[in-house]
This record gives C-alpha cells, structure tokens and sequence, in this order.
C-alpha cells in the first residue's frame, strides 16, 4: 500500500508580490466513519464497542477540561495533542504588544515512532495528478 499525492497549483500573495509554486498534496480516498472503526477495532480485540466508546468519550473530556488549562497531552506512541491559536500580526511596535487572538485550536504532534512508521510507506502519484487551486 502507498500514499497516493497529487501536484497542485498555488499562489501566494505576499504585499505586493504574486508568486505561484506546485506543491504535493495527499490525495485523500475515502473517509472512515468512527462507528466502522469501533466496529473493526471490537472484532479484532473482543472488546464490546460501548467500552470503546466509553474510552474515547473519556479521552475527548480530558481534552476539553486539560486543554483548555494550557496542559498538553501525551497520548503514549501516538503523539501529543497542545494548544494553539490563531492571531493577526501586529504590525507597528506599541506600548501594548497584545495581539488579538482570534481561534483557539488543538495542534496534534506525532511521535517519532509514529513518524517513522509512516515514512515507511511509498509514495505513488496519482493518475489524476495535476490540479488547479
């Protein structure tokens, strides 16, 4: 199995500068459904899925009460998952550098083995490769 990309077109403003570059993109096949996932992972561990449910919901409440405190979290091999935001840039120096947030988000960091293991798979491009943005 490999990952399949595709090579599109962007264009960048920066000021008054136009640049363009092409740059690889993952070409995504299909969505897997959480239930289907439950499903597979309860045939495969003879776990009930409830108790699968109950861990995930368990893990998605210490998210939302660790998180948002400014703890990160270490989900073992997987990675872990901190928090970020998005801001506008100050632009002029003031006596008031606060900048003004505008999104709080969740960054997710993988973890070396799972970097690894993830560059082990091939690359392949995909037959519909080319594509404008």
């Amino acid at each position: 199995m490999s990952i399949e990309y595709i090579t599109v077109k962007r264009t960048r403003y920066f000021k008054e500068f136009k640049t363009k570059e092409y740059i690889a993109k993952p070409f995504l096949k299909e969505r897997i459904d959480f239930k289907t996932l439950m499903k597979e992972w309860s045939i495969k561990t003879d776990i009930p899925e409830k108790k699968i449910k109950l861990l995930f919901t368990e893990i998605y409440n210490t998210i939302t009460t660790e998180v948002p405190k400014g703890n990160y979290i270490v989900m073992g091999e997987i990675g872990r998952i901190f928090p970020d935001f998005k801001t506008y840039d100050i632009i002029e120096e003031k006596e008031d550098l606060k900048p003004e947030i505008i999104i709080p988000t969740l960054k997710f960091s993988p973890s070396l083995k799972l970097q690894k293991d993830l560059a082990k798979s091939d690359l392949e491009e995909n037959q519909f490769n080319y594509r404008k943005t």
